[in-house]
């Protein structure tokens, strides 16, 4: 669906994790879903969670390539 008001995004959902960015922006989200499932606290900023952000941000940009290679 095209529309212009929504913001374009990728995300990949891992066990714990959820991980969105925002195509458009610089901007990431990156919640813990065991303590956080409202996802009201952004980690993507924490440094404490840079390998796990990195380790998400490399699975959507593979997940991204798979589907752009299937069209």
């Amino acid at each position: 669906i095209e529309d212009s008001t929504i913001p374009k995004t990728e995300a990949v959902r891992a066990e714990r994790y959820k991980y969105i960015r925002y195509t458009e922006y610089e901007f990431e989200q990156l919640y813990y879903l065991k303590s956080d499932p409202g996802e009201t606290i952004n980690l993507a900023g924490d440094n404490k969670h840079k390998r796990t952000l990195d380790s998400l941000r490399k699975l959507c940009d593979k997940l991204v390539e798979e589907v752009k290679a299937e069209q």
